[in-house]
């Protein structure tokens, strides 16, 4: 898509946008309702679709609810069906959702009109989709940004390098200073500018957790603090063994933390975890291992935790769960690790 910057002064970079340019916003909507992440790598799986390949060059994104495009399709509101494939992975899951996604066709927005109105001397002058083509040109600017791998963005306009060369700084209890750049476009006086600042935010530091939370916590604050510290960090679980995929990238099973154990934790299972206390640690957490019926010469556990009992776990891995229930005990976190591990 046309734009490049062409002058620079002190923050700011006149954007020369090719006159005869003109964007096709489309509204997208998927069904069943998905959002967040999800949401993100499914507009990505979208992106990639067949029904969009010769279109591949000519669109982008803001990973939410827009779709723009320089060439219009042959339909105002052509759905697609995309099977949901998680972020590195070669292949959807067996069990994969599927969801329809639609593209609605709202408008076409001319950057021509945008142009006259900026440069017209005429006071009564008034272009009605100036917003809406500020919003487009600002879609554009930040596509690139969210749709790598190597980079990271934060509301929209705040973009960051997770690279190794990147300006950082410790601040110490676990946290670390990146600092980035925050770009957004602006409508001025007879031009098209984008505003260009440096910006800074605060990441968690990489390396095991137990490690984080000695860093932060050094014994000094309460356990609701750690918590308030954790709550939504996403981590990569290690304990089983590394997968790639075509690429030879390392698929990591990244989960989000939701906070400490608590014992009101899975009150409704038959067979609750029990927690000693709040913000237990793995010895003082107990989940329930039901024991299934044998299955040839496999003996089979399910384990309950969280909401669901459906993960079946043996000596080797997950096993299968359609042998009827015939006894249980409870295990501490410590314990089962310990025991699979050897």
């Amino acid at each position: 898509m046309a734009g490049k910057p062409v002058i620079l002064w002190a923050n700011y970079v006149e954007m020369a946008v090719s006159p005869e340019l003109k964007l096709h916003r489309y509204d997208i909507s998927v069904s069943p309702s998905i959002v967040g992440r999800k949401l993100t790598q499914l507009i990505r799986l979208l992106l990639q679709a067949p029904e969009l390949g010769e279109f591949r060059h000519d669109i982008v994104s803001d990973f939410r609810s827009t779709l723009l495009s320089r060439r219009r399709f042959v339909e105002d509101a052509p759905s697609i069906t995309i099977r949901y494939r998680e972020e590195g992975h070669d292949e959807p899951k067996k069990d994969a959702k599927e969801y329809d996604v639609q593209l609605l066709y709202t408008a076409t927005l001319s950057v021509t009109e945008l142009t006259e109105y900026l440069t017209s001397t005429d006071l009564r002058a008034h272009y009605d989709d100036k917003l809406p083509m500020i919003q487009a040109l600002n879609i554009f600017l930040n596509h690139y940004s969210k749709s790598t791998g190597n980079l990271i963005t934060i509301n929209s306009s705040k973009t960051f390098s997770l690279d190794q060369s990147s300006a950082t700084k410790d601040l110490g209890t676990g946290l670390t200073a990146i600092r980035g750049f925050f770009a957004s476009v602006r409508a001025a006086c007879c031009r098209v500018l984008v505003n260009v600042n440096v910006s800074n935010a605060a990441f968690y530091q990489e390396g095991r957790l137990d490690i984080l939370i000695l860093r932060f916590d050094a014994g000094l604050r309460s356990k609701s603090r750690t918590e308030a510290f954790l709550k939504r960090l996403r981590v990569k679980t290690t304990h089983l063994p590394e997968r790639r995929n075509k690429k030879g990238e390392v698929i990591h099973r990244a989960r989000t933390i939701l906070g400490l154990a608590t014992t009101n934790d899975g009150q409704e299972l038959d067979h609750p975890p029990r927690v000693r206390e709040f913000g237990a640690g793995p010895r003082h957490v107990e989940f329930w291992l039901e024991r299934l019926a044998q299955t040839g010469s496999s003996r089979t556990e399910k384990v309950s935790r969280g909401k669901e009992e459906k993960k079946v776990y043996g000596a080797t891995g997950l096993r299968d769960a359609s042998a009827p229930s015939t006894s249980g005990r409870y295990v501490s976190v410590y314990d089962f690790f310990w025991e699979s591990k050897w």
